[in-house]
């Protein structure tokens, strides 16, 4: 009887791995057919004017916690890491022009606004795309009141990133204390360990972002599971791709083929790669949803257009 239930179990696992790369042709299929030059270039577009203000408000908001200095600070290295130094000042720079705000307090609030509408404008540009992807329409004309939603909703997927990173920031404490801690007891290892373990919480963080951007950014609502499977697919995807794209991009001669805008082309071009990136995963989302019977469930405004199928279907 144990033997039977543990092969069952075994079996289900099989089952699962099978379905899981059952549905990598297909997404792909659906991802080719929806024309992502155009949608990764409108969000590398979106991107390159949004970045400095959700940055700045991040630093505003979460600061509070560790302090705006380290909080900037934080933010710089990780863009250092994956868009170069140059690519890095380039954004410093828009964040130190935010800055210089007049003091007045109505300056002030319509900065603010617009900092709030430019930062939202990008995850509006993935909402639209993540509908076309899932065949997900609004019912009508949307009013001000549903388009205040829409972007609060924005609004909350960037504070989810504020949290994230002041997780990843607290995860990295822990690690790097108990990478000293090892290499007490074993001289080296502690760095292996915090390699480690740092590449592991780098996972689960970029998992766990793209997850409820799955989940509630678009118009359509996937299950849970298949946000899940498809949010830590992209996350290992996207994990990969940065350490490739990081690599090419910091040590290419873009910056000086294309001069004093290198580093305007250099965030345009990683940017413009990751979302492809993102709009294969979300594509593997609606596959995956589709092969396991679990239909994305349009918002109460919206309609599905059209049944996204998990068969093999050469449309592109």
């Amino acid at each position: 009887m144990v033997d039977w239930c543990f092969m069952k179990k075994v079996q289900s696992k099989i089952n699962e791995v099978v379905i899981f790369f059952s549905c990598l042709r297909p997404s792909l299929l659906l991802f080719i057919k929806n024309d992502p030059l155009r949608m990764a270039g409108a969000t590398a577009f979106f991107t390159t004017f949004a970045l400095p203000p959700i940055i700045f408000l991040l630093v505003q908001l979460f600061g509070f916690f560790i302090g705006r200095r380290n909080m900037g600070r934080e933010l710089m290295e990780g863009l250092s890491d994956v868009l170069g130094k140059d690519g890095a000042d380039q954004v410093r720079q828009v964040i130190r022009s935010i800055r210089g705000f007049d003091d007045k307090w109505y300056i002030i609030l319509v900065g603010v606004l617009f900092l709030f509408f430019v930062a939202t404008t990008l995850f509006n540009v993935i909402k639209d795309s993540l509908n076309q992807l899932w065949q997900i329409s609004v019912k009508e004309k949307p009013g001000f009141l549903f388009i205040l939603i829409v972007r609060l909703r924005s609004f909350a997927v960037i504070l989810f990133v504020g949290a994230l990173f002041l997780a990843d920031i607290f995860f990295q404490s822990v690690e790097a204390m108990a990478g000293n801690y090892i290499n007490i007891l074993w001289a080296g290892a502690g760095n292996y360990f915090t390699s480690f373990i740092s590449e592991v919480i780098g996972i689960i963080v970029i998992s766990a972002w793209f997850v409820v951007l799955f989940r509630f950014i678009a118009d359509g609502r996937p299950s849970w599971k298949a946000s899940l499977v498809g949010g830590v697919f992209t996350g290992i995807l996207f994990a990969a791709g940065r350490e490739v794209l990081a690599a090419l991009l910091i040590n290419s001669n873009i910056s000086k083929l294309y001069g004093a805008s290198g580093s305007f082309v250099l965030v345009l071009l990683f940017v413009f790669y990751c979302s492809f990136i993102l709009y294969f995963g979300a594509s593997f989302v609606a596959v995956y949803a589709a092969k396991k019977n679990w239909p994305i469930q349009p918002t109460a405004k919206a309609y599905a257009t059209e049944e996204v199928s998990g068969e093999n279907e050469d449309k592109a």
